[in-house]
């Protein structure tokens, strides 16, 4: 018997009982987690956030304007998207 098929022989209220401490298990993690770290002495230095935020992706905003760009392909305007590369047909 399987762990799903087992759970939903339970009755309703039992399932809805198994359903509310689970989520009230994360709630309670989620809660306590930054105190037991602080007690614990795992929290983040600055040097461990710096060397952590070198793996983050760099977002650069860009123009909009598409009149002053000098695109690789100059016909990507008439392109219709329909995957077929550009090619006009």
């Amino acid at each position: 018997m399987s762990l799903l098929q087992a759970f939903r022989n339970l009755s309703r209220r039992t399932r809805i009982c198994v359903g509310v401490g689970l989520f009230a298990w994360g709630l309670a993690g989620l809660r306590l987690s930054g105190r037991v770290e602080e007690q614990f002495g795992l929290t983040p230095t600055e040097e461990d956030k710096a060397a952590l935020a070198k793996f983050f992706p760099s977002i650069t905003a860009v123009d909009a304007n598409v009149e002053d760009a000098s695109p690789i392909n100059p016909d990507f305007r008439s392109s219709s998207g329909s995957g077929n590369g550009g090619n006009k047909r």
